[in-house]
């Protein structure tokens, strides 16, 4: 990471405090828009493409370091069927997980069951349905009904308005994998936040 890209703890606002208060980071400084290429130069271009993918990279790495802290655990599960111990939350984030789900729509007909009153559960994902990961017949949008497109947000709101009503409008954050050292998954994520009303 070149120096001028480097964060501090204050720049990402990361606020010190008890497990119930919320770790609060800009998105906007973390997640820079993606670059337009529009230029003759090839070789400019791949350098603004390779730039953007190396900036992009350590953002997350740094974001994955702040987390490294005593206070956060992590577990393995199934989504679709988590443990009773796993409620009580203020917040749940879902990143990149409903569209590699067997099953999304009772993942998220329970997760009100996870959150406090009030809570916020945050859903990002690109959207990318495959049928090796989830059955089409358990895809929440992505295909015709009615003869209309049906998309992935119109799935998702069928799922949770009976206990979440969504906050704002949702987002698009650009995100990359990095795959190996020389190749990267660049993709677009819908992001929406939905407070727990019921």
């Amino acid at each position: 990471m070149r120096k001028e890209e480097q964060f501090t703890r204050e720049d990402a606002d990361i606020t010190e405090a008890s497990n119930a208060d919320l770790v609060r980071l800009p998105l906007q400084p973390l997640f820079a828009r993606t670059p337009h290429l529009h230029d003759d130069d090839v070789v400019a271009m791949r350098a603004k493409l390779r730039d953007y993918f190396v900036s992009t990279f350590d953002r997350y790495e740094y974001l994955f370091s702040c987390l490294a802290t005593d206070e956060v655990a992590f577990f393995q599960g199934d989504a679709c069927n988590l443990k009773a111990q796993f409620s009580g939350y203020d917040f749940i984030l879902a990143a990149n997980l409903i569209d590699r789900l067997y099953d999304p729509a009772v993942f998220l007909r329970h997760i009100h069951e996870r959150l406090k009153m009030g809570g916020v559960l945050m859903l990002a994902s690109p959207y990318t349905w495959l049928a090796e990961h989830t059955p089409r017949e358990a895809w929440l949008g992505g295909f015709r009904k009615d003869g209309e497109p049906f998309p992935t947000l119109d799935g998702i709101k069928a799922c949770l308005e009976s206990h979440f009503t969504m906050l704002g409008e949702p987002q698009e954050v650009p995100f990359v994998i990095r795959e190996t050292r020389r190749k990267f998954q660049h993709s677009i994520s819908e992001v929406t936040c939905w407070e727990r009303i019921r």
